[in-house]
């Protein structure tokens, strides 16, 4: 990770080379237990998820997806409560309607 002294200069000319697509504006909260993170999003103009993520190596794929399971389980998520996409993706999508 790398501090950025001028944060408003990196920004205008990332968007002068790529362009905006969206602007993504959200507050985080991580929680950590051993190797599964827990983030909870409240995004503006969408609304509060959760993502949860297990870090590891590649090989573990396996374990690491059941340990992801199972901390949704533990918070009571439902396969059927998984969105697929980007925040972005989300925010644009919600214009066009």
């Amino acid at each position: 990770m790398m501090s950025l002294p001028d944060v408003s200069s990196v920004k205008a000319t990332l968007a002068r080379t790529l362009g905006v697509k969206a602007i993504v504006e959200k507050v985080r909260r991580v929680y950590l237990r051993e190797n599964v993170r827990v983030h909870v999003d409240d995004v503006r103009g969408l609304g509060h998820f959760v993502e949860i993520e297990s870090v590891g190596a590649v090989k573990d794929f396996p374990r690491l997806q059941q340990q992801a399971e199972e901390m949704a389980r533990v918070l009571g998520l439902r396969p059927n409560d998984l969105i697929r996409g980007s925040y972005c993706d989300l925010l644009m999508d919600s214009r066009k309607e």
